[in-house]
């Protein structure tokens, strides 16, 4: 895995940054191997990356592989069609409606990429000011065959006739503490020039969110590669005031986890050297992938919630402001609390026993197990 991973980040590199590439010989590139740089690559969003440079890099003519990498090209430029028609539809909307807004994640991202198609969003994240939130949602409905899914704590999602997804945010984040550390985006948000009620955070509160939304994704388990490929476009090519963004940064206790991921893109793409923290960062974003894997999540419940034995009682007595995302009524009638509690575990008992089970024997042998091998890997990174 390790000579995998090595070559992805070459491919990466020669293909965003303009990185000379230097391959090691075509033994490498073998069917098996090929194949095991397409499973890392998808799990991380950026197989259109490794498949674009293996193609112009011609290692892979004459290979069998060759149509699955072509494969993945084609499916990304398809969706990117798909989701660019959306994001115009919805923007003329707002337009239209007077609406103001933010576009957010891989929309703004993804024309830093040197083709938008490089740059895969599984959604499309727009921002708006909590008092339009119901304008904004009947600007969407009034489109026509868009369909309204779910309202969470911070947005509402819909998808639309094509089938691309879309989370209308009214808030950053949905947890209090996460969104204090975000300044108010709007105070200093500036007009994209682009139509008179789209809006962008300016530099340096851009660069402060994306880390801060890569620090939400560690913390549950998956951030992926993408997102350093992501932050070392948004540091070279966006006008940023180091010492605003470190200001910001550090108010929100992130000034390790962002040091540790510059270092980590340096590894990657620089060839610069590991060190004990960045390895164990490495194991933990490869076995993770985007979306986290039920092992990263349980290591990073564990290591947030202070070992084993107080994950598991995590699990057993679940905080307020977690229960209520399972029990909407709690927000209205927090006295409810103790009763919602009791539920939640009869629900277990005598719900899905079978679920039950495998849930709960798993969690026993994890208490009874050894500690993860970096178990001191949050608190490195100031994330505890």
């Amino acid at each position: 895995m390790r000579q995998a991973v090595q070559i992805i980040m070459q491919l990466i590199g020669s293909e965003v940054f303009g990185s000379k590439l230097s391959l090691p010989d075509e033994s490498c590139f073998a069917d098996k191997s090929l194949v095991e740089m397409l499973i890392i690559s998808r799990n991380h969003n950026v197989a259109q990356l490794v498949a674009s440079a293996l193609l112009k890099s011609g290692v892979i003519e004459n290979s069998p592989q060759k149509g699955l990498y072509l494969n993945e090209i084609y499916s990304v430029v398809y969706s990117q069609e798909k989701m660019s028609e959306t994001c115009r539809e919805i923007y003329a909307a707002f337009d239209s409606e007077k609406i103001p807004y933010i576009p957010l994640k891989g929309a703004v991202v993804r024309g830093l990429y040197p083709e938008p198609w490089m740059r895969v969003s599984g959604d499309v994240d727009i921002l708006v000011k909590e008092k339009d939130r119901q304008s904004a949602i009947n600007a969407i409905l009034k489109c026509g065959g868009y369909k309204q899914k779910k309202a969470g704590a911070y947005d509402v999602s819909f998808v639309s006739p094509n089938g691309t997804l879309i989370e209308l945010h009214h808030k950053l984040f949905a947890d209090k503490k996460r969104a204090r550390r975000v300044p108010d985006v709007w105070v200093t948000a500036q007009s994209d020039g682009l139509s008179g009620y789209r809006f962008k955070m300016n530099d340096d509160a851009f660069c402060h969110y994306h880390i801060l939304h890569m620090a939400k994704h560690f913390e549950n388990g998956g951030c992926g590669i993408r997102s350093f490929v992501d932050l070392r476009l948004i540091e070279q090519a966006y006008n940023l005031d180091s010492d605003e963004v470190e200001k910001l940064l550090k108010k929100s206790g992130l000034s390790a986890f962002s040091h540790y991921a510059r270092r980590l893109c340096a590894i990657w793409f620089d060839g610069q050297e590991h060190d004990e923290i960045t390895l164990q960062m490495e194991k933990y974003i490869l076995d993770g992938g985007v979306f986290g894997t039920e092992k990263t999540k349980i290591i990073s419940q564990q290591q947030r919630t202070g070992g084993k034995r107080q994950y598991f009682l995590s699990k057993i007595f679940v905080p307020y402001r977690s229960l209520k995302y399972l029990y909407p009524a709690l927000e209205k009638y927090p006295f409810l609390f103790p009763f919602y509690e009791v539920h939640r575990w009869f629900s277990f008992l005598f719900g899905n026993r079978k679920k039950f089970r495998k849930n709960y024997a798993k969690l026993f042998d994890r208490v009874l197990g050894e500690q993860p091998e970096n178990y001191s890997l949050f608190e490195n990174l100031g994330l505890k």
